[in-house]
């Protein structure tokens, strides 16, 4: 199952995103879902809160170009997580991965480090004394989940 979605990038970030895709023969849904797993293993952006939701800086229409991507489930949800963390736009998070990871992950592809893909998410919420917190896990391995929570927690959602 994939989530369809739109995201709008400037012509020549897009031009490099098709050129990288073709170099190492990846669909560009794949690049991007890709590009989104390393700005979120990478990145080293303080989180923002209580601020407006960052967009990619204005340029002329003609500039921007409307990108159709198909995304993993757990993708997707990683760039809902990054939007509320970072108030930056999903076409934001995007452009920002392509100027600064793309040759990254592009290396990772081309010498077989591909382990960048998203495993697994998990959400967890607790609640303790009429307090609730919740708990976002990417990447979490099954054999680390029971020792974390002490089968005292309740598993909201996992795929």
């Amino acid at each position: 199952m994939f989530i369809y979605t739109t995201v709008n990038l400037d012509l020549s970030l897009l031009q490099e995103l098709s050129a990288t895709a073709g170099r190492i023969k990846i669909s560009k849904s794949e690049l991007v879902s890709r590009l989104i797993i390393m700005f979120m293993k990478k990145n080293n952006m303080k989180i923002r809160m209580f601020q407006r939701v960052i967009y990619q800086e204005r340029k002329l229409e003609s500039s921007w170009h409307r990108l159709h991507i198909n995304i993993k489930p757990q993708v997707y949800e990683y760039c809902l997580d990054l939007r509320k963390l970072y108030k930056m736009s999903v076409s934001n998070i995007i452009a920002y991965a392509l100027k600064n990871f793309l040759f990254g992950v592009e290396a990772d592809i081309k010498t077989g480090r591909t382990d960048n893909y998203c495993l697994s998410y998990v959400f967890y919420l607790n609640v303790n004394n009429d307090v609730f917190s919740f708990t976002l896990f990417w990447d979490l391995p099954d054999k680390k989940l029971g020792s974390l929570f002490n089968n005292e927690s309740v598993i909201i959602e996992r795929r």
